[in-house]
C-alpha cells in the first residue's frame, strides 16, 4: 500500500474584535462544508489562540496539493474569502 502525500498549512489570521463571532462562524461553516463535499480536504481546524482569541490560526490538511489548489477555487471558499457569507 502506498502512503497518501498529504500537505499540511497553518495559517494565522488576527479578527477585530467586533467581527470576531460572524467570522468563527464563516470558519467553522467553510471547514465542515470542505470536508463533506472535497475529497481533497482532509480536515480544517480554525481555533483561537489562548493568548489573545482575536488570533485565529487554522490548520488545514490536504490530500496533496491538488487537493488545496482545488479547494481554493470551490465557491463555499470563495464565499468565506470574500466575506459574503
Amino acid at each position: 500500500m502506498e502512503a497518501e502525500e498529504l500537505l499540511v498549512r497553518i495559517a494565522e489570521i488576527e479578527v477585530y474584535p467586533e467581527w470576531l463571532d460572524a467570522y468563527l462562524d464563516s470558519a467553522r461553516t467553510v471547514g465542515a462544508e470542505s470536508v463533506a463535499k472535497e475529497n481533497g480536504v482532509v480536515c480544517i481546524f480554525p481555533m483561537q489562540a489562548a493568548e489573545d482569541p482575536c488570533i485565529i490560526r487554522i490548520v488545514e490538511i490536504y490530500r496533496g496539493e491538488e487537493g488545496s489548489r482545488s479547494h481554493l477555487a470551490t465557491p463555499h471558499f470563495r464565499t468565506y474569502k470574500e466575506g459574503n457569507r
